[in-house]
């Protein structure tokens, strides 16, 4: 699969009330999804997936999306920026959600699982898996570090992800990935977790 051909495929998301489709991209640095990504004709295989959990507003996104080459500032981003960037410098990076699209309406943050009825939320979790399946047997990263609790809780579910290492199968594609599970950087506040996150960070930059 091709990234023109899994970009359309968000069309077809199942997406609950109060969560729409992105349908524009956006430039700059410091996004989920972005990050330093991989530029155009580049081989974006062996880098690191990093799986976060939801972009938070779509009237934020699409203001952003209208200046040319931002910077984000908020402070998610520094410290993705501080504790996780800056020590897998000169390793291909993705920084991608788990949970596609954006929210229509508040709250930004929270745990999206909670405002979404459970008749809604299994069709759209289920096609969110599976998008990320594809994007991983696309992209081919050597390490998926997935982000924050309520990832964790919903990853490691039955019939999701495996550890520490897990197969993505698509038809006849497959791919396997080292399954890391971590602390979200906005939780990052202390001097000593910082710390301990760039040190466990620049180890898997070398692995």
């Amino acid at each position: 699969m091709r990234v023109d051909a899994l970009s359309s495929s968000l069309a077809l998301c199942p997406y609950p009330h109060g969560m729409v489709n992105i349908d524009r991209g956006i430039e700059g640095n410091g996004y989920y999804p972005g990050a330093r990504g991989f530029a155009a004709g580049t081989d974006p295989t062996n880098g690191i997936m990093l799986l976060g959990r939801d972009f938070g507003l779509y009237s934020y996104y699409v203001k952003r999306s209208r200046i040319s080459n931002a910077d984000e500032t908020m402070y998610t981003w520094q410290r993705t920026v501080d504790c996780i960037l800056e020590p897998l410098s000169g390793v291909g990076v993705w920084a991608v959600n788990y949970l596609l699209g954006a929210r229509r309406e508040p709250p930004a943050t929270g745990n999206l699982r909670d405002l979404i009825p459970d008749e809604q939320w299994q069709p759209y979790e289920q096609f969110c898996w599976e998008f990320l399946g594809r994007a991983a047997i696309l992209q081919k990263p050597r390490h998926i570090v997935v982000l924050g609790g309520s990832n964790h809780e919903d990853l490691t579910a039955a019939n999701r992800l495996q550890t520490p290492s897990h197969t993505f199968r698509d038809g006849s594609q497959e791919h396997s990935a080292r399954i890391h599970l971590a602390p979200h950087p906005s939780s990052l506040r202390p001097h000593i977790a910082r710390e301990k996150a760039r040190a466990w960070y620049k180890s898997l930059a070398q692995s």
